[in-house]
Parts: structure tokens; C-alpha cells; sequence
């Protein structure tokens, strides 16, 4: 196996403190930001903390972006310091961004840019050091001042910089509590870094994952006897997938109480598979977005127990308002939760943990003056005050009005990988085409035929069926369908006829 690096809260403060130190004799100054591409680890989460400790707000950026949106976060950020691999920075005489900053490797020198061992300053008796502002002598932090900025997965276009303040960051992490409890003597296996802060939080022990590797989580789940998992739904099904009987985990997935999943809609298909994996687990799924986590949640029992008009995201979180609106208008200053059932419309939500505030906004402190955030996304109520997630604002389908009902039937199927509903431009004008991306040993004929059955059953009869090799989807966490991307490619293929 790969090699795995653990560390203490102690020896994780002495790394934070040392990196703060070493951004202060960068001349890094409190509201200097700093983009972290290190992949996941202690070093990783000793970087984050260090950032935020001394006031400079921590841009994440995923590496794994296609090259020219990774530019395009980097040009935005505008950050005065960048720790990346060598990959990255090796370009940074053609890069802006890039020469405006410092800049440290996490693998090793490339001209231009020093090691990340040389950004560390510290020494053994400072091993304790608390992380905090007084170790670089900035001034005390406000609540309103930004403290990460995060981008949005891009799934409907180009990704936008998000700012959260340290207030709404608190705040955050107080309303993920109810979702994923951390009690001090659990072990957490997540993919998901955010999740990892989260767990030590709360003085738990975080075993932090690549997502890209299920098997790599599957033997660390076993060697450490997780108490809870967290992550992507892209990561979750395949880490599911590992556990086999043969597998060492899975003996060690029976012990598992807790399960959070987030990042993307999760299918009953999904649901059913966890559940069999981790059978003595208590599964939540949240539902969120990069302004507001959460915004609602459910149990994965509740989502493996019935089909409905997409994808089921339940009742909101407490403290949350939500509200359903028609796509452009304002949502009304009270909206009381539920609405009548069968109430559609996008989804804004509001409250404590959720920001508006953007990127190139112009304000250092406070958030925008609508306190509501426009999600984007479509979706009804049931009788129960349940939200189901329909479709997406801008990507309409022609005689669909639920196109994520067809994908949630779409992801019951066995050997059905992922699965996207989109309006593709023909001659004749836009349909509406279900494509979906079936696995190597499946039978993708057979796999047609009864999603056909099961969509004529539905009335959705006018949309048409079509393989494809992979449905696009985002960069960060593999789980939400790139709607014009798929669309572009069905129409290059000719697949609206």
C-alpha cells in the first residue's frame, strides 16, 4: 500500500504554527490570501489551519480543474502566496497570477518557486504553540472578514469564487453538527477536506482519503475502524463497490454508525448500495451548495424507500430558511416552510451559514445586501414538506418537466454508472435525451430496453435513450452531471435523432 503519514493535534499545531510563522516572514499580512492546491493530508490541513490562524483567507482550488479553469481561479483569487505542485507552478512566468505571488512546491524545486520545507519555521519548543493571530502579531479578526474562498463545481458554467466569512464558516460547521455528529473517540474516514476540519473541530480523529482512490479508503476503513464515512457520492459508490466479500473493510464497514453524503444528488440506486455496505450505519444525506451547507437533509433510508418526481433532499436544516420560487422573481421576506405540496420553483435558501458574497464584489467585510442565495436548482414539495430536486434553471428540457426523475430512474438500473436528461439541438429543434454511461460488464442493450419500459410507464415516451462512453461531470467531486457538455457532445454525435 501507499505510504500513510499521522500525526497528533500536537504535532498538527506545531506544523500550523510553524507555516504561519513562515507566511508572516514571507511578508504575508493579515487579508493576504493564500491558494493551497496540496493534495489531501496532515500537511494539507496544517496549511488550511495555519491560513486561518493568521487571518489570511484560504482559497481552495481543486488540481484536478481542467487546465484552463485552474487559470481561471487562480486569475480571479488573485493570491499573494500559492502552494502547488511543481505541475502548476513550473508555468509561472507565463502565468500572471503566479509571478504576482509567492511560491512554495509540495513536491520537491522548480525554478521560481522554493520547497514547501523551507515555508515551515519553527522549533521543538514551540510544539504547543497555539494557532491563533498573536503568533504572527496580526490585529484580532472580525467576524465579517473572509476567511476561505471556495469555487462553485462550474457544472452550469464557469466556476465563480465564493467568500466565506469566519462567522459564516462557525456557523457552518455548527449546522453540519446535526448532520455528522463527531463525538471525541470516533475515527472519521472522509474524502471530503472540509469534513476533515470539521471532525477536529470537534476532537475527533479525521482519516483523510483521496477520493480518486476507494481502494486505498476501503483498507484504510479496516485499519483504523472507522466509526463514520463521509463524502462524494461519486467516492461513496465506489468505495461501496470495494468492499466485497473478500475485502478486508468489509468486515470493518459493519462497524460504521454514521454516514454523511454530499457534494451531489444521491439516487436511490446509491442509497440501496450503502445500505448494504454499511448496514449498521445511520446515513444522512445533505444537501448544499458552496454558499450554503447544508441546506436540507434526509436519511438515506427515507431516499431508498420511494421513487418521486428527482431527487429527494428533505426537510431543511435547522436555521435555515427555504424558499421556492419562480426562476427571476424575489423570494418573499417570510416564507414559512412547507409550502403547500406541489409547490415548484428554484430553490434560494438563507440563514446564518449561508454567503452571497463573491468574488470581485469590491467589499473587504460583510455580505451582499440579498440575504437570499439563488441555488439554481428546480424543485417541488411533497405532502410531507419533503424537497425533491427536479431539474436546474437554464436547462430546460422539451416535454420534461422533471428531468431528474428520468435520471433517478435511470440510476436504479444495475450497470447504469451515472446518467444525464438534457435538451439537445436538432434540425427540427430541441429533444429531450436521456444518456446514460453503463458499466464494462453490463448489458447495455438490456440495460436500454428496461430503462425504455420504465420511462414509457412514466409518460416521459418522448424522450429518447442513449449510451455513451461517459457522462461529463465536475471536476471536484465526479457527481454533477456537466449539463451543456453532455449536451454539446450528444449533438456533435448526432444523438437527437
Amino acid at each position: 500500500g501507499r505510504r500513510e503519514a499521522r500525526v497528533t493535534y500536537g504535532t498538527l499545531a506545531a506544523l500550523a504554527a510553524g507555516y504561519a510563522r513562515g507566511f508572516a516572514h514571507a511578508g504575508l499580512a493579515a487579508g493576504d490570501p493564500v491558494c493551497v492546491l496540496a493534495p489531501a493530508s496532515p500537511r494539507f490541513v496544517a496549511l488550511a489551519l495555519a491560513a486561518l490562524g493568521a487571518g489570511l483567507p484560504l482559497v481552495l482550488a481543486d488540481g484536478r480543474r481542467p487546465a484552463r479553469a485552474l487559470l481561471g481561479v487562480l486569475r480571479d483569487a488573485a493570491p499573494r502566496a500559492v502552494v502547488a505542485p511543481r505541475a502548476l507552478l513550473g508555468w509561472w512566468p507565463l502565468v500572471p497570477a503566479l509571478c504576482r505571488a509567492r511560491r512554495w512546491t509540495t513536491d520537491g524545486r522548480v525554478p521560481g518557486a522554493r520547497p514547501l520545507a523551507e515555508l515551515w519555521r519553527g522549533e521543538a519548543r514551540y510544539a504547543w504553540d497555539a494557532v491563533s493571530l498573536s503568533t504572527v502579531g496580526a490585529a484580532p479578526p472580525h467576524a465579517d472578514d473572509a476567511a476561505l474562498v471556495s469555487f462553485t463545481s462550474g457544472r452550469t458554467g464557469r466556476a465563480a469564487g465564493v467568500v466565506r466569512s469566519r462567522g459564516v464558516l462557525l456557523a457552518q460547521h455548527e449546522a453540519l453538527r446535526a448532520a455528522l455528529p463527531v463525538p471525541p473517540e470516533g475515527v472519521h474516514l472522509t474524502a471530503l477536506p472540509m469534513a476533515a476540519l470539521h471532525v477536529l473541530c470537534g476532537g475527533g480523529t479525521a482519516v483523510l482519503c483521496r477520493p480518486d482512490r476507494p481502494a486505498d479508503a476501503a483498507a484504510a476503513l479496516a485499519r483504523h475502524a472507522a466509526t463514520s464515512v463521509s463524502g462524494a457520492p461519486a467516492f461513496l459508490r465506489a468505495l461501496a463497490e470495494h468492499l466485497g466479500a473478500d475485502d478486508p473493510g468489509r468486515a470493518a464497514a459493519g462497524a460504521v454508525r454514521h454516514m454523511l453524503v454530499g457534494g451531489g444528488p444521491v439516487s436511490r440506486g446509491l442509497a440501496w448500495a450503502l445500505g448494504a455496505a454499511f448496514p449498521a450505519a445511520t446515513g444522512v444525506a445533505v444537501y448544499g451548495a458552496t454558499e450554503a451547507e447544508p441546506i436540507a437533509l434526509t436519511p438515506l433510508a427515507e431516499v431508498a424507500a420511494e421513487a418521486g418526481p428527482g431527487f429527494l433532499v428533505g426537510r431543511p436544516a435547522a436555521g435555515t430558511a427555504v424558499a421556492l420560487v419562480a426562476p427571476g422573481a424575489a423570494p418573499s421576506p417570510v416564507s414559512p416552510w412547507p409550502p403547500p405540496a406541489g409547490t415548484h420553483g428554484e430553490v434560494c435558501v438563507r440563514g446564518p451559514h449561508v454567503t452571497t458574497r463573491r468574488l470581485g464584489d469590491g467589499a473587504t467585510r460583510g455580505d451582499n445586501a440579498d440575504p437570499w442565495h439563488r441555488t439554481g436548482d428546480l424543485g417541488c414539495v411533497d405532502a410531507g414538506g419533503r424537497l425533491w430536486l427536479t431539474g436546474s434553471v437554464g436547462a430546460a428540457v422539451p416535454g420534461v418537466p422533471a428531468p431528474y426523475a428520468a435520471e433517478a430512474e435511470a440510476l436504479t438500473l444495475p450497470g447504469v454508472r451515472a446518467a444525464g436528461c438534457v435538451a439537445v439541438r436538432a434540425a427540427g429543434g430541441a429533444r429531450a435525451v436521456l444518456a446514460v454511461e453503463v458499466a464494462a460488464d453490463a448489458d447495455a442493450a438490456s440495460v436500454v430496453g428496461s430503462l425504455r419500459r420504465r420511462l414509457d410507464t412514466l409518460g416521459m415516451d418522448a424522450v429518447r435513450v442513449r449510451v455513451v462512453p461517459h457522462v461529463p461531470v465536475d471536476a471536484r467531486h465526479a457527481s454533477k452531471v456537466r449539463r451543456a457538455d453532455l449536451a454539446a457532445m450528444l449533438a456533435r454525435a448526432g444523438d437527437a435523432r
